[in-house]
């Protein structure tokens, strides 16, 4: 997860990836395609964005709970 308030850019990235705008309850704000060069503003609430490689996390449907854990 990466921490944003105002949204993301996707501006070197070479490859599509999906992200998905989280709450703080680590809810889904809802999912979209992320495409190379672009920026994505985030919507309102967002504490972070979640970003997956592929379709893994597509169709997320606004409004599910994720199970977030920090790895370090």
């Amino acid at each position: 997860m990466i921490p944003t308030s105002v949204g993301v850019h996707t501006v070197g990235m070479r490859f599509p990836m999906t992200g998905v705008w989280l709450s703080a309850s680590h809810t889904s704000l809802g999912s979209l395609p992320l495409l190379p060069n672009k920026v994505y503003l985030a919507p309102p609430g967002t504490i972070g964005i979640l970003e997956t490689s592929g379709d893994v996390l597509d169709n997320l449907p606004k409004g599910a709970q994720l199970a977030i854990k920090d790895a370090r």
